[in-house]
């Protein structure tokens, strides 16, 4: 009798280390399961944040570029404008130089009838 009864301890014994090792098994791969989705989560969150700067890289490089575009339109603009003005400017001085040449002929010409013939 006491041999059965170390025997039906012993079978508990054996059952309860069973059930604690099932236990800490699954404790044990719940605990991997949830470090696992942590370290995935992470990894998404990095790999968003990379391709979030990478956006922000490009859009800033685009509009880097468009100033600079903008800059070299303004550039060209203000250069034709001064070629422009320049090419007045010259225009202007060569039409007033031809009226002061005209003048200056038409002058003589009047001194020349004027002045007492031989």
């Amino acid at each position: 009798d006491a041999r059965k009864e170390q025997i039906a301890r012993a079978e508990s014994l054996r059952l309860r280390e069973a059930k604690e090792a099932a236990e800490a098994e699954k404790a044990a791969r719940a605990k991997k399961e949830k470090e696992e989705a942590e370290e995935r989560r992470l990894k998404l969150a990095k790999e968003k944040e990379a391709k979030e700067k990478q956006e922000q890289q490009m859009l800033a490089s685009e509009a880097k570029a468009t100033a600079e575009s903008d800059a070299r339109a303004q550039a060209e603009a203000d250069a034709k404008a001064k070629a422009t003005n320049e090419a007045h400017n010259l225009a202007k001085s060569n039409a007033e130089a031809r009226n002061l040449v005209t003048a200056s002929s038409a002058g003589a010409k009047g001194k020349e009838g004027d002045s007492p013939g031989p």
